[in-house]
């Protein structure tokens, strides 16, 4: 038998490996195989226990409840910092808080308050994997960082016109086919 001896393969240019590198990620992003950022970190649990411990309505936290929280939770931050956050958290733009959503502001309120940069625009592995089909190509800036009318936190912000309660109904007398007289107070 001879010995086999693979031939060594020679080293790719920078560039082809700078096109690979571009390629894995395309396709990883297409295929929702990048990891969330808050499970790599193994913070889910830690996060979704305080989810559970928050008042939701309809599954979510409401606009005010959450800008609350966050101003609560979020020692030492700015209001800059925080409108930030929100606008990389919400991310289906609907002033409102899911699980996913509120676990990705936790963790990027964290990374703030550690001193690491705040990005302008989520990294793929900040995607939470329910969102991912809603961002089919990765998110510009222009998407994240636009006047937001549903951020407490902007200057654009418009809070929600609340609707007054409706008049309870009123008791409907009962026909009946006594006279008045004789009917009873």
């Amino acid at each position: 038998f001879e010995a086999y001896n693979p031939a060594v393969p020679s080293k790719p240019a920078s560039e082809t490996l700078a096109l690979q590198r571009k390629q894995r990620e395309q396709q990883l992003w297409r295929n929702n195989d990048t990891p969330w950022v808050v499970n790599e970190h193994n913070k889910n649990h830690e996060y979704t226990t305080k989810w559970f411990a928050l008042e939701k309505w309809n599954h979510k936290i409401d606009t005010e409840a959450m800008k609350e929280y966050m101003q609560k939770t979020g020692t030492g931050l700015s209001q800059q910092q925080l409108k930030q956050i929100w606008n990389l958290s919400d991310l289906d733009r609907d002033g409102e808080y899911g699980n996913e959503e509120f676990l990705l502001c936790l963790w990027l309120m964290e990374q703030a308050q550690q001193g690491h940069t705040i990005p302008l625009t989520p990294p793929r592995n900040h995607i939470p994997p329910s969102f991912r089909a809603m961002y089919s190509t990765p998110p510009t800036q222009q998407q994240f960082q636009a006047p937001n009318k549903r951020n407490p936190f902007d200057a654009a912000y418009e809070p929600p016109v609340e609707e007054p309660e409706p008049e309870p109904p009123q008791p409907i007398a009962m026909m009946t086919n006594m006279a008045p007289e004789t009917i009873s107070p």
